[in-house]
């Protein structure tokens, strides 16, 4: 596998070695930094070691987060090889409010692209809202929120997903976690550019359409409600027309779901009746 190895100002981003082993056990049992990671604190270095092979070895945006001055990992960054590109990271507590997340995190994104990586997301923990900061930081912009049981702690927790795409489809969203998870909104307030926000996406493209009318679910209009939402209005009909023209209000379920007069009024608004 190939090793990357990049530099920021203050930074260093590579592969853990053998040597690293103790820094990062350092990093993996701290209680305090564990508070919103998706695991346990690991309690021996056994235990970090197994951890570290399962989590960590095998995936080459996985990095360990190193000052130049030293070039000892206080941290990691790592994107994930699934389809969620789903971007992550920690740091010791005494390297927190420094910078070094977001500074780390834009490097990674830059090599990413790079790479032709289409997109990256990250979630975050709603009670943890400085690391959405991080992610604002990076160019990251708030998608949406949805509520699991987290495992393998077991409790319910909200989490805010933010996503940054590279290739030009500024619509795409996401919506694996959307479309899992029953209880999912938009909150208000987190979109960028003064959007409407606060509202379940069918709600958004009731307001849009039908001036505030309530119409079924439709996952399916998602990335096109929340263009519409960030033109003027001359240039919303031609997101919605574009939404027709693809089928989106012909040919699918949750299109005749949401009835002949939601398809209508939308059509009037683009022009097409």
């Amino acid at each position: 596998m190939e090793f990357l190895r990049l530099e920021t100002d203050r930074l260093i981003l590579r592969k853990f070695e053998e040597r690293d082993m103790e820094a990062l056990y350092l990093l993996l049992k701290d209680e305090e930094v564990n508070i919103f990671l998706p695991w346990f604190p690991v309690k021996s270095m056994e235990e970090m070691e197994q951890f570290y092979k399962q989590r960590f070895a095998d995936n080459k945006y996985c990095l360990a987060i190193c000052l130049k001055e030293d070039d000892t990992p206080i941290g990691y960054i790592k994107a994930d090889m699934d389809d969620s590109h789903d971007l992550g990271y920690a740091l010791r507590r005494e390297f927190w409010h420094r910078g070094i997340a977001a500074e780390a995190g834009k490097e990674l994104v830059r090599q990413l692209k790079e790479d032709g990586i289409p997109y990256v997301t990250a979630t975050h923990d709603k009670n943890n809202p400085r690391s959405g900061g991080v992610m604002r930081q990076i160019g990251m912009k708030y998608c949406y929120s949805y509520q699991e049981q987290w495992q393998p702690k077991d409790f319910p927790v909200t989490f805010r997903m933010y996503q940054l795409n590279f290739d030009g489809q500024e619509d795409r969203v996401y919506q694996k976690y959307w479309n899992l998870y029953e209880t999912h909104f938009v909150e208000k307030g987190l979109r960028p550019e003064g959007r409407e926000a606060g509202q379940a996406p069918a709600d958004i493209a009731a307001d849009i359409v039908m001036g505030g009318g309530r119409t079924a679910e439709g996952n399916w209009l998602l990335p096109f409600i929340l263009r519409a939402q960030e033109k003027e209005e001359s240039d919303r009909r031609k997101v919605l027309a574009e939404a027709i023209l693809r089928g989106f209000f012909c040919e699918t379920a949750s299109a005749r779901a949401a009835g002949p007069s939601l398809r209508l009024t939308v059509k009037g608004l683009a022009g097409m009746t």
